[in-house]
């Protein structure tokens, strides 16, 4: 499951680098549910739990009670797991790819903050995956460790229920 999603372009790009979530959610919405959202209409619905003020030019980062709304949704059914690096397993993300592309959210050094992208599908056997980061105008291969050695805390969430 997955690899078709590949072919559902184009790769979602934030206009800065807070919108990652809004992002992700817009190209997630799309290649799974079928339905079309831009990460503008996104980000109005969730501005409550940004870091920018109410008519902000920029869409803000998401705080940790923003993802947790964001994902308990009942409009979006998603299912999410906060996971820490020490109890992380490729395994979390392959169970959750049997069922649809997976949100990963972690700390990234690079942008001094969260970040958000969507774990497409397994790109090779030697534990590569094809990831949708709205940082890059194309799919990324990445393994996970990526991610786990950025942060403390991983957030998963797909439409695999938990």
């Amino acid at each position: 499951m997955g690899i078709q999603h590949l072919s559902y372009n184009p790769v979602e790009q934030g206009s800065e680098t807070t919108g990652c979530w809004a992002a992700s959610m817009s190209w997630w919405l799309g290649a799974v549910r079928k339905v079309k959202y831009s990460m503008t209409e996104i980000a109005d619905m969730y501005w409550q739990y940004t870091n920018e003020p109410v008519g902000a030019a920029t869409i803000g980062g998401l705080k940790d009670a923003g993802v947790i709304r964001l994902f308990s949704d009942t409009k979006w059914r998603i299912w999410q797991a906060w996971i820490s690096r020490q109890e992380f397993k490729d395994g979390d993300v392959d169970s959750y790819l049997a069922d649809s592309p997976t949100f990963i959210s972690y700390y990234s050094p690079e942008l001094k903050g969260a970040h958000m992208n969507v774990v497409v599908a397994k790109a090779t056997s030697n534990g590569a995956y094809y990831i949708m980061d709205p940082s890059y105008k194309y799919f990324q291969v990445r393994k996970l460790n990526y991610y786990t050695e950025r942060s403390k805390v991983v957030v998963l969430a797909s439409s695999k229920p938990y």
